[in-house]
């Protein structure tokens, strides 16, 4: 979903989307639900949050102007810089990018491996039907 924020009196539209998470957690060697984790722990060092907030804001800042059909390329460091002349924009974009990953669960439930892949198996295939038969000759008109 599109949103925007405002420092020094200019707008930007950022898009805190599945492609701004993925390209974050590429960018940072983790996968989708370890930058989950990582970005809800409360006592994270202050070092490794700025670079997760000013990386996955860089790529959602990217994506937004995209979306909002002005394409321009943002850098963690454009984010680090807009944070330097305005700190109030920190807990803002935190907040906007904690909202973007809901309440911490798996990002990809369905993607994690099963305790018991044979049972996970079992309830999410449906009940089994008795197979087809292919036709033969002598049953085709």
């Amino acid at each position: 979903m599109l949103q925007q924020f405002t420092t020094n009196d200019r707008t930007y539209p950022v898009n805190f989307g599945i492609r701004a998470l993925a390209s974050t957690a590429d960018q940072l060697g983790l996968k989708l639900d370890t930058l989950a984790r990582e970005a809800i722990v409360p006592d994270m060092p202050f070092g490794r949050l700025i670079e997760i907030v000013a990386t996955v804001t860089a790529e959602a800042m990217t994506d937004g102007a995209r979306k909002s059909g002005e394409p321009k390329h943002y850098t963690p460091d454009n984010v680090v810089d807009l944070i330097d002349e305005d700190p109030a924009l920190l807990p803002v974009l935190l907040t906007m990018f904690r909202q973007s990953l809901g309440n911490g669960s798996p990002v990809f439930p369905t993607a994690a491996r099963p305790a018991n892949p044979e049972v996970a198996a079992e309830q999410a295939v449906p009940e089994r039907r008795r197979p087809r038969k292919s036709p033969t000759p002598d049953s085709m008109p």
